[in-house]
């Protein structure tokens, strides 16, 4: 658990906080819509499987667009969202009210899943 952020209190949250403040259903809930993306099950979101996303839901995918979404959930800069990251990403949104790039992305995922 490297991947920390912080709260509005300035205390830093790291990944195994997050877990266990989430629970193990709503976890379940995030894992199946990161598989959505992690098509080649590598435990990573490339940008190839974002752009691959973007075009099922229907989102502009242009080199740009990628690259934005990416940079606002890739917290370690390594090229590709990690699960803690991808994690990270969705609580911070949720908590803090307001989405990134990356989480606009996650909400429209998951409407698609829910509507099989």
């Amino acid at each position: 658990g490297g991947v920390f952020f912080e709260r509005e209190n300035q205390s830093l949250m790291n990944v195994d906080d997050v877990k266990r403040e989430l629970g193990a259903a709503r976890l379940l809930e995030i894992e199946a819509i990161f598989k959505e993306y992690d098509t080649d099950n590598s435990k990573t979101i490339t940008p190839d499987e974002l752009r691959a996303i973007l075009v099922r839901i229907d989102e502009r995918a242009t080199p740009e667009r990628v690259e934005e979404i990416m940079a606002s959930a890739d917290l370690n800069a390594d090229g590709v969202v990690d699960w803690n990251e991808f994690l990270m990403m969705v609580y911070s949104s949720e908590k803090a009210g307001h989405e990134t790039s990356f989480a606009k992305v996650y909400r429209n995922v998951k409407a698609m899943v829910a509507r099989g």
